[in-house]
């Protein structure tokens, strides 16, 4: 089970960065995408560089 709960939060995290790369499609996701972004925090990556995805 703590395993699963990590990955969700793994899951959750590549998300959160990849609609913060993306503001168009995190409009197109809709309100409970907008409130997650509204918490998250700024992104840790400079304009033009390129988020390291595992």
């Amino acid at each position: 089970m703590l395993a699963r709960l990590e990955q969700s939060e793994q899951m959750r995290e590549f998300f959160i960065q990849f609609w913060l790369a993306n503001p168009a499609l995190a409009k197109q996701a809709g309100a409970r995408v907008a409130d997650l972004l509204a918490v998250a925090p700024a992104p840790t990556i400079e304009p033009g560089d390129s988020p390291d995805v595992a």
